[in-house]
């Protein structure tokens, strides 16, 4: 997450980036691919995801379960 004062300045596009090219070129492993969820209603992050290249590959209605929580759609996300 990013503190709302900083939004829209790029600081969530470099943090991300960042963390993606680290995951991917570990000294332990090497990943072709990296894969996560998204709420589904989280637009402003399912658009960053995209600018880095990711794409959908899947949803799930009502994906995530909790405790007195109307279950959430969950986008699945990869990219190569």
């Amino acid at each position: 997450c990013v503190d709302k004062d900083y939004r829209n300045r790029h600081v969530g596009l470099k943090l991300l980036g960042t963390a993606i090219k680290e995951y991917m070129n570990s000294k332990k492993e090497i990943r072709d691919s990296i894969e996560f969820d998204v709420l589904a209603d989280n637009v402003s992050a399912i658009h960053l995801y995209k600018h880095l290249g990711f794409i959908q590959i899947g949803e799930v209605e009502k994906g995530f379960n909790g405790p007195g929580l109307e279950p959430p759609n969950v986008i699945y996300m990869k990219k190569q």
